[in-house]
């Protein structure tokens, strides 16, 4: 694991992007989703892919509008910490457009099951050590 990503001070630990990862790669759910196949595509990127320069701390290229203190919160590539990052991003969506009702119902389901395809394409219990995030609301 790199030292960097977990010894920088983070200037602004309040900090929330109005936009992640995801959708910075073109990520969407709902009515004008993209395909499951492309939503997939994209989830193993966020999952694999470097966001975060270590060495430079300056995000990657398609990633430049974003706070790299926020991006610094996503871990390294393939590493539980970034597994543990998009399915707790992927359960809070949900649960908020549950919440929102019947016209949110499509982009809930959408999260739902991508939420649930990342666990059965990544999660191991044996080696992640951190709780699944639950769907209930």
């Amino acid at each position: 694991m790199h030292q960097h990503y977990h010894s920088r001070q983070r200037m602004s630990s309040h900090y929330r992007s109005e936009t992640s990862p995801l959708k910075a790669i073109g990520y969407k759910v709902g009515a004008n989703s993209i395909s499951e196949r492309g939503r997939r595509v994209r989830l193993k990127r966020i999952y694999s892919e470097i966001l975060l320069d270590p060495q430079s701390m300056q995000p990657a290229a398609e990633f430049t509008d974003l706070d790299p203190d926020y991006l610094l919160d996503w871990g390294e590539p393939s590493s539980p910490e970034r597994l543990q990052k998009i399915a707790n991003f992927l359960a809070i969506q949900a649960r908020t457009f549950k919440l929102r009702g019947r016209t949110m119902a499509e982009a809930a389901k959408h999260y739902e099951a991508d939420l649930e395809w990342l666990k059965e394409e990544f999660f191991d219990s044996s080696c992640h050590k951190f709780p699944w995030p639950d769907m209930r609301v």
